[in-house]
């Protein structure tokens, strides 16, 4: 088997069926490491790493202000575009079935309107 993975079928007389390939770059790495378990593993890890980090990002922002109970210099755009980006994860979640992918970004998108409620009702406050 070469390094193409997927549905393969050529063209015969009278068939009408076209010859498919799809070169799955993870599928072929996975083929030549040998260990499909342990590349897996190592996906999932670095896969629900990156979602912690990215999920809790604005989190010290919120803290910041709930703690400072100002929030003059910060940045409404930002929440905002976090806030936008996550709910198109969810509904792309939901297109796909991925529970991860719907759990994380809605986390995400909680702690995103959260930081512009609080950006908002304290903008035009002081710092104590």
């Amino acid at each position: 088997m070469g390094p193409f993975v997927g549905p393969r079928a050529s063209r015969r007389p009278g068939s009408h069926v076209k010859t498919i390939s799809i070169h799955c770059s993870q599928c072929l790495f996975k083929r030549m490491e040998g260990d499909h378990d342990n590349v897996d593993l190592k996906a999932d890890i670095v896969g629900y790493v990156a979602a912690v980090f990215t999920t809790f990002a604005l989190l010290p922002q919120i803290m910041r202000i709930r703690r400072l109970k100002e929030a003059k210099d910060v940045s409404l755009l930002m929440p905002s575009m976090v806030a936008t980006g996550s709910a198109l994860w969810i509904v792309f979640g939901f297109m796909i079935s991925s529970a991860p992918i719907v759990a994380a970004n809605s986390v995400a998108l909680l702690i995103a309107l959260a930081t512009v409620f609080f950006a908002v009702r304290y903008r035009d406050r002081q710092a104590p």
